[in-house]
């Protein structure tokens, strides 16, 4: 026998359900996932949609624990759905719509932006779908915003605008410091393409964060994953044998707040310390990542460790924890499971943090790395003086850069025009493998190269090479007197000569 077809919700319907808390919502006799579809398929009764949007965003800025999982279900099957599109058309059509019309579709237009945010906050692996949607979406409110004359509204559409745009940034504003919902929720980026180009920055940067942000955060879900299936098992005993950074019966001892973090002094198994071999591992680092829960895991908190050098002689850490408003925090005497991350927070920070705060002409070799253009430009120092000459003599003999003899002779210089690889020294005579030489000649005659490699295959010599060459060669591509008045210019060169020299890779 096939299956009756339901219909949607009815104007009823979805006025008892805005009525009701989301939890029973859920649980009402007449929920129905299908009808749920079935009411995003038309919006041509205007109260009914709009109705129909006050509870989506009902729904989607729920908070409640118990619900979340049927809320990241419902969230990802109404962007799957076309009612955006829906709306953007009726919408796109209503220039001669009055003006009534168009104040009456600005609560709507909220709600849809409100859905917007919330889809990429809750099912991130959706965001994609949400950004399309948003460029459908700011082409009508501009659209509107033109074809009006009410100051007010175009004021309030213009602010809407801007909402809009913020979703396309939405990696700006997520927190580099992982939540519960990073751990519990399916994690989401974009590709990383290798052919072809990004939509744009945002695009490219997005994927950046998030790949970043993965890898900093992916071993400790691992652990608190692996940590609970254990426990399920009922096979406790393994608990301890899990990581080294897995601590049990940990104690929180006090307690100080400030305006934004909270300080918490927690002391530490003596027992299971004593079997870390704290000389000869990398635990209780300074501003390492920590998770910490009373419950198996159930409820997360999220620390960062203040100790500077590793854990004091008591068995104490000091820990700090952003305050959440959502989150109570943790109080003294309770009792904890903790587990330091494997990844170490401070060199995730600053290069998460770039990635926030890089906008439109802040990128270098963006037509690169976004654009993907493959025509790749000789460097500034080369492209008005392909004859240009450098000396390669220290690459070749092992010497410090830049020294004068000490014999008072000048000693011979290995000069060599920089373009043409004929005229370079041979790998041999540079202490290089074919593939090193090729990797040398690039650097130096190209503004963008990437080299790539196992571990030992040399890159780091490279690189200090491709550092020392323009390093020893100053003189034919900087001011030397402009150098000498300018300090930050001067400050840069010396380090950068201790870099190289205290590697001594020539």
């Amino acid at each position: 026998m096939a299956a009756l077809k339901e219909d949607g919700y009815s104007n009823s319907d979805l006025k008892q359900f805005y009525s009701i808390p989301v939890l029973e919502i859920f649980k009402s006799h007449t929920w129905s996932k299908k009808r749920f579809q079935e009411t995003t398929k038309d919006c041509c009764d205007k109260q009914n949609s709009l109705l129909f949007l006050k509870v989506v965003v009902k729904i989607a800025t729920c908070d409640d624990k118990s619900c979340q999982v049927q809320i990241s279900d419902i969230l990802s099957t109404f962007s799957k759905q076309n009612f955006f599109s829906q709306l953007c058309k009726l919408l796109d059509g209503s220039e001669d719509i009055s003006l009534d019309f168009k104040a009456e579709w600005l609560e709507p237009l909220n709600c849809v932006i409100q859905s917007l945010h919330d889809i990429c906050r809750k099912t991130p692996s959706k965001s994609m779908v949400a950004f399309g949607f948003c460029s459908g979406l700011a082409s009508t409110i501009t659209k509107l915003i033109l074809s009006g004359n009410d100051d007010a509204a175009i004021n309030q559409l213009s602010d809407m605008k801007s909402n809009v745009e913020d979703i396309h940034n939405y990696f700006r504003d997520l927190p580099i410091i992982p939540t519960s919902d990073d751990i519990f929720c399916k994690p989401f980026w974009g590709e990383n393409l290798t052919y072809g180009s990004f939509h744009n920055l945002d695009h490219y940067l997005d994927v950046q964060f998030r790949l970043l942000r993965e890898n900093f955060m992916a071993q400790l879900r691992n652990d608190i994953f692996e940590y609970k299936a254990r426990k399920a098992s009922n096979a406790p005993s393994e608990i301890t044998r899990l990581d080294l950074r897995m601590h049990q019966n940990v104690t929180v001892e006090c307690e100080n707040c400030s305006n934004d973090c909270r300080f918490y002094d927690i002391k530490l198994d003596e027992s299971h310390v004593n079997r870390v071999k704290m000389n000869r591992t990398n635990h209780f680092l300074y501003r390492t990542l920590i998770c910490l829960s009373p419950d198996d895991f159930e409820t997360l908190y999220f620390a960062i460790i203040e100790n500077e050098d590793q854990i004091r002689d008591d068995y104490t850490l000091k820990i700090k924890m952003n305050k959440e408003r959502t989150t109570p925090g943790l109080f003294v005497g309770m009792a904890v499971t903790m587990i330091e991350n494997i990844r170490n927070l401070e060199t995730y920070m600053h290069v998460s943090s770039s990635l926030q705060n890089i906008h439109e002409n802040d990128l270098p070799f963006r037509r690169y790395l976004v654009e993907g253009l493959k025509k790749v430009h000789r460097p500034l120092y080369i492209q008005d003086n392909t004859d240009i000459e450098y000396d390669l003599r220290p690459m070749m003999m092992s010497e410090v850069i830049y020294q004068k003899a000490t014999d008072g002779k000048e000693k011979q210089s290995r000069m060599c025009k920089v373009v043409s690889c004929n005229d370079w020294p041979t790998a041999t005579e540079l202490h290089l493998d074919d593939s090193q030489h090729k990797a040398l000649h690039f650097a130096l005659t190209r503004e963008f190269v990437i080299i790539q490699g196992q571990p030992g295959s040399g890159k780091t010599r490279v690189g200090m090479m491709i550092a020392k060459t323009p390093i020893h060669n100053k003189h034919l591509w900087m001011n030397e007197r402009k150098i000498n008045e300018c300090v930050l210019q001067r400050d840069i060169m010396e380090k950068l000569n201790k870099i190289v020299n205290h590697h001594q890779l020539c």
